[in-house]
This record gives structure tokens, C-alpha cells and sequence, in this order.
């Protein structure tokens, strides 16, 4: 462990030399067993740790204390769903009330403001999973100012909302992309929901460029039919669309049968395709 932290301090001192603020950046920063040591190690420096989001499932109040220290004011979480139905089918492993919990580690270390990333357009979604968003965030709130009463006052909640984008080799890949105009209704139900709220910022994706992102993801060779287009078109997807002699809703907006060789298939990940079926099978309940 030791080494590895070492290895590590040659660049921070770099960093620090040309910044006071070293980011940390990663899939998943919070799994990093020595990311205390290297908050520890930066504070050590006169400098500050700067980090994008952490596992609910890995908060704690060293790591938390030391970000404090640093001067860090927002942290990220990401429930990714309002409800544990849908937190269930994305095998996230968290509870609300590991949600909760962590929320309220931030609070008590005066951690001024929250970012919550939520996924919408999930395979399987309904509207009541749209209302537990709204649900858990307003819950957030009251517990957050209830619980900064005489210290430093909490001041807000920034809601990141992402739609649900099917990617191959992952146990959804058969899944189709919810339809953008009703991903654009729900995103304007909790854009209206926090309308009010000062505390509450929305954030979202375009849906329209949702369905390009699927398409690029999801699409066969016949696709760079419609990137070539596009590039005769400056970038206008909607003519290219038009012109190009392609189905692109055959790519983005139908699911997949288990049985079909997807265009991918011939890539080789060391994890057998049966495997990634039982565990699609798994979180839609269909064993």
C-alpha cells in the first residue's frame, strides 16, 4: 500500500506545484484504498482535494472530515433511482436508507450543498418511479435543513438527470431506448416539481441527443451510412436522417431477442453472452 502511495505523490507535487487544487478523478474514486492517505497527504501540502462524486456504500466521516478540511462544498451521490425497484434492477445494492445515511454524513460535516445523479427511461419504469425521484430528493431536503438548524446553513440540492442509454455487452443491452418524447415529459415533471424550491436546480440531457448517443451505441456498420451524412449535412442529424435510406429506430427503439447475433457479438470481453442474459433475465424478473 505504501508504494502505491508513493508512486502516487510524484505527480500530486507536480500538480501542486502548478495548482493548489489536485481533482480525483476515476470510475470509482471511493473504492481507492488509500484515498484517505492521499486526501491526508495533499492537506499535508497546503493544498485541496477536489473529488466528482462518492459510493453511498463507501461514505464515511474520515473521508468526508478531510474533503471538509479541503474545502470542498458539493459532493455528488448517485441513488441513480428514486425507487429500490429500480435501484434493485440496476444491481446498485443500496437502500434509501444508505442514501439517507450518507446524505446525513454530509450534512453533519456542514457539507453546504448536494448533487444527486438519477437515471430515467429504466427498462420496466413507471410513473410512481418518477414520483419516488421526486419523493427522495424533497425528503433529502427536510432532513438536511432539520439537521443544520444552528450550524452552517444548508443551501441546496442540484438534481443531475440522466436518460437510460441500453450499451453493448452489458446485461440491458437488449433492452430499446425509452421513447425521448415521453423521457422529455418526465424530465419536465421534475423540472416543474422544484419550479418553486430554491434550494432544488434541475439539471438534464437533451432527449433528442439521447437517441443519437443510442443510436451511435446500439447500430451496426450500416450507421456510418448516417455519420457520413451527417458530416455532408454540417452536423444536422435530423436531415441526415432524413435523407440516408436507413431505419435508425430499428437500432434505437426495439428490444432485443436473446437469440439474435447483436454487432458486437464477435468481440471477445472473457464473459460468456449466457451469463450476461441470466442477469438480464434477472433484473427485468423474468426468472
Amino acid at each position: 500500500m505504501r508504494g502505491k502511495l508513493y508512486l502516487q505523490t510524484g505527480s500530486i507535487d507536480r500538480g501542486l506545484e502548478k495548482k493548489n487544487k489536485i481533482g480525483l478523478v476515476g470510475t470509482a474514486v471511493s473504492d481507492h484504498p488509500e484515498l484517505a492517505r492521499i486526501c491526508e497527504y495533499i492537506l499535508a501540502k497546503k493544498g485541496q482535494a477536489g473529488i466528482g462524486s462518492l459510493r453511498i456504500d463507501q461514505i464515511n466521516e474520515t473521508i468526508i472530515r478531510l474533503l471538509k478540511e479541503s474545502g470542498v462544498e458539493t459532493v455528488s451521490l448517485a441513488p441513480e433511482a428514486g425507487s429500490q425497484r429500480l435501484r434493485d434492477l440496476l444491481r446498485k445494492g443500496i437502500t434509501q436508507d444508505d442514501v439517507m445515511r450518507s446524505a446525513e454524513i454530509l450534512i453533519e460535516n456542514e457539507i453546504p450543498n448536494l448533487r444527486l445523479y438519477f437515471m430515467i427511461g429504466l427498462p420496466t419504469e413507471e410513473e410512481k418511479d418518477i414520483d419516488a425521484i421526486i419523493d427522495l430528493a424533497k425528503k433529502i431536503q427536510h432532513h438536511a435543513l432539520y439537521q443544520s438548524k444552528g450550524k452552517k446553513r444548508f443551501r441546496s440540492i442540484t438534481l443531475s438527470i440522466k436518460q437510460f442509454i441500453p450499451k453493448p455487452a452489458t446485461p440491458l443491452q437488449w433492452c430499446a431506448l425509452a421513447d425521448v418524447g415521453l423521457t422529455g415529459k418526465k424530465i419536465r415533471k421534475l423540472v416543474n416539481a422544484f419550479g418553486r424550491e430554491k434550494q432544488f436546480r434541475v439539471i438534464h440531457d437533451v432527449p433528442k441527443w439521447n437517441y443519437v448517443q443510442a443510436l451511435l451505441a446500439l447500430g451496426d456498420r450500416r450507421v456510418g451510412e448516417i455519420l457520413l451524412a451527417v458530416h455532408r449535412r454540417h452536423g444536422n442529424w435530423a436531415q441526415a436522417l432524413r435523407e440516408v435510406n436507413i431505419n435508425a429506430d430499428f437500432y434505437v427503439y426495439r428490444p432485443k431477442q436473446f437469440s439474435e447475433i447483436l454487432p458486437w457479438d464477435f468481440i471477445d470481453r472473457g464473459a460468456a453472452k449466457t451469463s450476461l442474459i441470466a442477469e438480464c433475465e434477472k433484473a427485468l424478473g423474468m426468472r
